[in-house]
């Protein structure tokens, strides 16, 4: 065996060597291979060097390790596929044929793109980038037998063992992908919604700006409607105020022509006396005050800029009496 011969080439020291290999043996008279764990260790007895070499069928063992990594596959919730270096299909487990709905016998032989929708020619590259890397991860879509499409994470590995093979699990992701369109539509409706409420919001404040500006514009408009109402109230008390003071001039005024006709009829006659002319001028004097009093009555009551002061309501109640009383007389009341 050219690995054991090997193994003994390379024995120069007491360190013990170890390898496993594949040896032709004869068992029963028949030829076979056999897969053996070699261990070779150099010792010297009697100054003789001995090449001792121990031999270990491990074949059984490597039957049990590879029958419960098989089972662990072909019941792990994932799909499995083995695929040589061209893409063709070697293997699958049992999730990968309830995941697209195919027997093992129609997918095992056949390439791997003919479970991949027309147009989804990035499979192939992807298989050389999983050569190339020695694994890879990424995204696809298989073609299910009833037609139907779902979406897969894929993890590929590669070993060069076999001539080389291609190891890929495959993950169902189609409720995820659904998922996340869902979650993608709600996003661009809530987006929708958002920007409409702000150009509502935008449109408001726009309507609100307008109606704080008209409801100036109209208070500022009632406001003059007011000034104008309390002026012209006013210039109507002011034409009342003036009809009672033409009212109470008018007897002061006849008084005061009274008198002057009588001063003049008695110089006429020469029987107007000192104290006569004294009580006359005394008396129009008296009626001329009372008129300027009135007069300072009228601008006190038509002035804007009064001041608060005390007074006291008799004194006021009076003034007014006076100011009226030609009017009452006329009226009889």
């Amino acid at each position: 065996c050219g690995a054991v011969l090997a193994i003994l080439a390379a024995m120069d020291s007491d360190v013990t060597q170890e390898q496993v290999c594949e040896l032709k043996a004869t068992r029963n008279g028949t030829q076979v291979e056999m897969t053996f764990q070699v261990k070779c260790c150099r010792t010297v007895i009697d100054n003789e060097v001995f090449m001792l070499l121990f031999l270990q069928d491990i074949a059984p063992v490597q039957q049990q390790a590879y029958e419960e990594l098989k089972h662990i596959i072909e019941t792990a919730h994932d799909g499995f596929l083995a695929l040589r270096t061209d893409g063709f299909i070697v293997d699958t487990n049992r999730s990968f044929c309830q995941l697209t709905g195919y027997e093992r016998a129609e997918i095992v032989n056949q390439p791997v793109t003919a479970f991949f929708p027309a147009g989804n020619s990035h499979i192939m590259p992807h298989l050389a980038d999983i050569i190339k890397c020695t694994n890879c991860f990424f995204e696809s879509r298989i073609q299910r037998k009833d037609g139907a499409i779902r979406h897969f994470e894929v993890s590929g590995s590669y070993t060069t063992q076999h001539g080389g093979r291609i190891y890929c699990f495959c993950r169902d992701i189609t409720e995820r992908k659904l998922a996340d369109q869902r979650l993608h539509e709600q996003t661009v409706l809530l987006e929708a919604e958002i920007a409409e409420r702000q150009k509502a919001e935008e449109a408001l404040y726009a309507v609100n700006s307008t109606l704080e500006a008209k409801i100036a514009a109209a208070v500022a408009e009632l406001r003059q409607k007011d000034e104008l109402l309390i002026n012209q109230n006013r210039l109507a008390a002011m034409g009342k105020l003036l009809t009672n003071i033409s009212h109470h001039w008018r007897q002061p005024l006849n008084n005061i022509a009274a008198q002057l006709q009588s001063m003049q009829y008695l110089h006429d006659r020469g029987e107007l006396t000192a104290t006569e002319l004294k009580s006359d001028v005394e008396a129009t004097i008296h009626t001329v005050t009372g008129l300027s009093k009135t007069i300072d009555d009228f601008r006190h009551v038509v002035r804007s800029d009064r001041n608060r002061c005390l007074f006291t309501v008799y004194d006021v109640i009076e003034r007014c009496m006076q100011l009226l009383s030609a009017s009452f007389a006329e009226n009889s009341i």
